[in-house]
């Protein structure tokens, strides 16, 4: 039940999290909580007692109440050096594959099965890591005797009640506090968090009909394309895993006879004009077939796991313990170490069956990228990455840099501009680069464009995922609602919020628009052009493909760099950017969009490389020809 409080006007609270507000110097109880039902549980008038929220809006609807509050991630900030290199957060995570030597415990057929887990892996540690040492801070500043456990939240729903326990038991024994355990985690369905899991850690499922129809669909497809094969000229196949505007300027520049575009069937078009105009010009589209696991392999993968037990077998610290559990009970037990195996098993197929040269991936983090590195190299292939974003990070991933028991499996990076050597630089890779300009690169440029600065004003939420291991996932919705702020008070004509698809939740962040008494539309959708047609300027991060896509379409793009961040300054080269509230007011007044040209060039070489995708493909088929070797 909530007692009466003294409530403080919604203008009167901080939108930042870093702006704690009047806190005592130190509470007796720390009650930790994420979610509004957890506030009509506690008493929010009990004297000597602080609420801990890992969630912006109960921080900021506790502060409204009058009750003392912090948001946790408030103490992830500085950095804590107990964490070590922010910039090797990755390349730590996926140690666990090691154990105590060098050797890969994980391995099946040749292959890294832990390493197809690393963002899964890493995102889980950092936040744990992060949450577990804010958590420590804040002990030691207010100097409590009792901790009163509700929910400790993080983001996409990574922490099971067991690794909550577990962080919270181990900072209560650390600093002798008394621990009320009384965890009362929300649906995870609930609309009041500000992203949704989505089954972020679960396995994919399809209607064994579909599984079905895809699968002889597949084969069909790739039986043809292979009779195709002996009847003419058989140029080098080049695998292509990318999105779909690279691939389809890739193919549309596609003009040699030694090298052949191909893609996997499944991702593509099923129409039949498109299958003829593959088949015409000497596109294969390859299936990757239904694969079983035989006794042989399942002998295998149970070897995997009484490898990882047996080295698991000395206690670890809180962080190693958390992290072997998050593996045990979201890879291991949920039988996705198995669904894996199976994927592997595909693309091991593939590559026999299939001559393939090289391969063009746009990012070798993900799952299915490192996978199709790997194959790769096990082949004999090179691996070209043509990145798919905007890589502004010094983050170090071990496809791009290697680790203690791999060299890099990307062969060469094919640098889009001098942005992306500077990037590749500053992440300390030795791999290979050549410049090749970007596929969907456009050459006419506008060097200034003044535009109606009380507009149409489209926002993008700045982006903070684990590459960026500094950021404040509460500074999404913070800056997104002083950007709000800003332009009410501007008077802009109208103000639109695009959310990406995926995990960003509509609900929420209408709720926090309303709780911050701003006015602003919000959608979620998928058709950016349309937005940006609609936008008089756009506001959005710089770590966005979108800012290089707004550019094209000719509009002005205000980029965000908020602090925390591990973004480099270096890498952004002289793009003008903007790191706080005032500057974009300031740049606003001025009606003079910063000079597109800059970016534009820096990240696609626009100009310099009139035909990015020959140069493409010749460097790809040069590659080839001289057999470089992958990894």
């Amino acid at each position: 039940m909530v007692s009466a409080v003294l409530p403080v006007h919604s203008r009167e609270v901080p939108l930042s999290i870093l702006e704690p507000g009047n806190l005592q110097p130190s509470y007796a109880r720390l009650v930790l909580v994420s979610s509004s039902q957890h506030l009509d549980a506690i008493d929010l008038a009990a004297p000597d007692q602080l609420v801990v929220s890992s969630d912006w809006l109960v921080w900021r609807r506790c502060l409204q109440a009058g009750a003392p509050c912090i948001h946790i991630e408030a103490m992830t900030y500085p950095w804590p050096r107990e964490l070590g290199d922010p910039s090797n957060v990755h390349l730590h995570s996926c140690e666990w594959v090691y154990g105590e030597g060098t050797e890969d415990l994980t391995r099946f057929h040749g292959f890294s099965l832990g390493k197809q887990f690393i963002r899964q892996v890493s995102l889980f540690c950092l936040h744990f890591g992060r949450t577990l040492y804010a958590l420590r801070r804040i002990c030691q500043h207010f100097n409590p005797r009792e901790i009163v456990l509700l929910d400790l939240r993080g983001p996409l729903d990574l922490f099971n009640p067991a690794a909550k326990r577990m962080l919270v038991g181990d900072v209560a024994r650390s600093y002798g506090l008394h621990l009320v355990d009384r965890l009362d985690e929300p649906e995870l369905s609930s609309l009041q968090f500000a992203e949704q899991s989505q089954g972020f850690f679960a396995k994919e499922t399809e209607p064994l009909l579909r599984c079905l129809m895809r699968d002889i669909y597949a084969y069909i497809i790739d039986g043809l394309f292979l009779l195709r094969r002996p009847f003419g000229h058989r140029p080098a196949n080049v695998l292509l895993i990318h999105n779909w505007n690279i691939v389809s300027a890739l193919l549309d520049g596609h003009a040699r006879h030694d090298v052949a575009p191909m893609l996997l069937a499944r991702h593509v078009s099923k129409r039949p004009r498109f299958l003829w105009d593959c088949w015409c010009r000497g596109v294969t589209l390859a299936g990757t077939r239904r694969m079983r696991l035989t006794k042989s392999d399942h002998r295998e993968l149970r070897g995997i796991v009484e490898r990882l037990e047996a080295a698991w077998i000395s206690p670890g610290d809180v962080m190693e313990e958390a992290r072997r559990e998050f593996i045990r009970s979201n890879i291991i037990s949920s039988g996705w170490l198995e669904t894996q195996a199976l994927e592997t098993k595909r693309f091991m197929d593939l590559f026999h069956r299939h001559r393939i040269a090289r391969v063009i991936i746009g990012d070798t983090t993900s799952s299915i990228g490192h996978l199709v590195a790997e194959a790769a190299r096990n082949a004999g292939s090179g691996c070209d990455e043509l990145l798919n974003g905007m890589f502004v990070t010094t983050q170090r991933f071990p496809s791009r840099v290697g680790d203690k028991g791999s060299a890099p499996l990307v062969s060469r990076l094919l640098a889009r501009g001098s942005g992306d050597l500077r990037w590749l630089a500053h992440t300390g890779a030795s791999i290979p680069a050549a410049l090749s300009g970007y596929p969907t690169a456009q050459t006419s440029r506008s060097s200034e464009i003044h535009f109606d600065n009380k507009g149409k004003a489209l926002i993008l939420p700045i982006y903070a995922d684990s590459d960026d291991s500094l950021a404040l996932l509460p500074n999404i919705i913070s800056w997104l609602m002083e950007t709000i702020a800003l332009l009410n008070r501007r008077g802009c004509s109208a103000i639109r919020v695009k959310l990406h698809v995926g995990p960003p939740n509509l609900h929420y962040h209408l709720a926090a628009i309303e709780n911050a008494e701003l006015a602003a539309e919000v959608v979620k959708d998928n058709n950016f052009s349309h937005h940006v047609e609609w936008a008089d300027f756009v506001i959005g991060p710089v770590n966005s493909g979108a800012w290089l896509e707004t550019i094209a379409a000719g509009k002005p793009y205000f980029a965000i760099l908020a602090r925390p961040s591990l973004i480099s300054r270096e890498v952004l080269g002289n793009a003008q950017v903007v790191e706080s509230i005032d500057e974009l007011d300031a740049m606003l007044d001025s009606a003079t969009a910063p000079d597109g040209r800059i970016v534009y060039e820096d990240f696609c070489s626009a100009s310099a490389i009139p035909n990015p995708t020959g140069r493409v493909w010749d460097l790809v088929a040069l590659a080839i020809r001289d057999n470089e070797p992958a990894g």
